[in-house]
């Protein structure tokens, strides 16, 4: 069964810190990120603004994150976990539900700046760093049930959100949201949350057992690894960050799912189904991807993925509108889209090693989160310039096949360069 108990039969609290992980993801980026794109059609045609216009405050989210992370990082390491953590959602919870309240394009941007500033802590760092304190192995695993809940939020609420829209308004439905994120992340955070195993007088899971509990899984010792400069100074470092870019573009094509189904013909809340499917397929890839890495490696748990992942859009790009072909490509696409909060540590961790990871995957997340800006500005102009998303699937493809390429480039050259014996 993987074993998740203690010497002692019980449950490990590594497991239940993961769990609250889980839940601060599906209340954050499940509701907040992964429900926005519902929003564009409604709000856009109610208070007439240009999609990019409208768009650009999922930049303005990105940006503030990209230019905080590397601070966010060190205030991680630092301040008391809960306060913050729970700080961060409570002021996430107001602005999105302010929401609501806007009738200029200049009140998103303002929300959109103080969901930055929440998400630099609690999208890609939050899981990371925690976990890989409390986790000596299983720790893909652990990482791929805990990023499975942000898409199984987006996959529950997207089609709640598309229902309450069309029942009672784009206004409540934020406010709604709001309320429900707060429910389901808070509690986790300010209850359960720890940052490293000694807080509760434990050991790291995994850490101390016997020779052959888990030999089939690799595992990096503490010591070993680059310090930021060697870092800085590794062509494979920066071969992750082109990674993470071309990831990244090719994923923020979420947000756009259910407004391409719309100008294909099907109503709003059809397109919020399609939108969820991904995301249902994501919930699957996740813990997929995590097992895969912990028994052959984080390049062949990215590579099948994101293979399938070019596979789905491929599909959906030559679908003619044929809601069949359709849902099929967005359930690959959506294996393929899991890899975005997996893939990045899982990839730098086999490029950096232990030694200085979490400060090393911080620049790499900000470089994942200015790519995200670019691409939300980029898919909006892409369609007010060809009133489709034909290009902008295409567009996605590239950016997918070369993250491809260059995962496995990073897997050759970093086969065992951490778990080989010690010169």
């Amino acid at each position: 069964m993987g074993k998740t108990m203690t010497k002692r039969g019980r449950l490990h609290y590594g497991w239940l810190v993961m769990v609250a992980c889980g839940l601060i993801q599906l209340g954050d980026i499940g509701i907040f990120s992964n429900c926005g794109g519902v929003f564009i059609q409604p709000v856009c045609d109610e208070l007439g603004f240009a999609r990019a216009d409208f768009q650009l405050y999922m930049s303005i989210i990105t940006l503030t994150m990209a230019v905080t992370m590397p601070l966010a990082q060190r205030v991680l390491a630092r301040a008391n976990l809960r306060v913050l953590v729970s700080g961060a959602i409570a002021l996430e919870c107001v602005a999105f539900g302010m929401m609501s309240q806007y009738h200029s394009v200049y009140g998103w941007y303002l929300s959109g700046l103080v969901l930055g500033l929440g998400h630099a802590y609690l999208t890609y760092l939050l899981l990371p760093f925690v976990l890989n304190n409390w986790f000596k192995v299983r720790y893909g695993l652990a990482l791929g049930l805990a990023c499975c809940c942000s898409t199984l939020g987006g996959a529950i609420f997207s089609p709640i959100t598309g229902f309450l829209i069309q029942n009672f308004g784009w206004r409540n439905t934020y406010i709604i949201l709001a309320v429900c994120a707060f429910i389901i992340a808070f509690p986790s955070a300010a209850i359960v949350l720890r940052r490293a195993p000694e807080e509760k007088g434990l050991k790291p899971y995994g850490e101390g057992e016997e020779p052959g509990e888990h030999d089939e899984e690799t595992v990096i010792p503490s010591d070993r690894g680059f310090t930021l400069g060697q870092a800085l100074r590794s062509p494979l470092f920066w071969c992750c960050g082109v990674f993470v870019i071309g990831l990244a573009l090719t994923c923020d094509f979420l947000n756009y799912i259910s407004s391409m189904a719309h100008t294909l013909g099907f109503p709003v809340s059809t397109g919020a189904m399609i939108q969820s499917l991904v995301l249902w397929a994501a919930v699957l890839g996740d813990p997929i991807s995590g097992s895969l890495r912990d028994r052959f490696g984080a390049g062949t748990a990215i590579g099948t993925l994101m293979s399938l992942g070019i596979l789905g859009l491929l599909i959906i790009r030559l679908s003619g509108g044929m809601a069949v072909l359709v849902c099929l490509g967005a359930f690959l696409f959506g294996l393929g889209f899991s890899l975005l909060n997996m893939a990045p540590p899982l990839l730098v961790k086999q490029v950096v090693g232990e030694r200085e990871y979490g400060r090393i995957y911080s620049y790499i997340a900000s470089l994942l989160t200015l790519a995200s800006a670019s691409a939300a500005f980029i898919y909006g102009k892409i369609y007010d310039v060809h009133q489709s998303y034909d290009w902008a699937l295409i567009f996605a493809i590239v950016s997918l096949s070369v993250s491809v390429l260059i995962s496995l480039y990073i897997q050759r050259k970093t086969k065992n360069l951490w778990t080989a014996p010690a010169e």
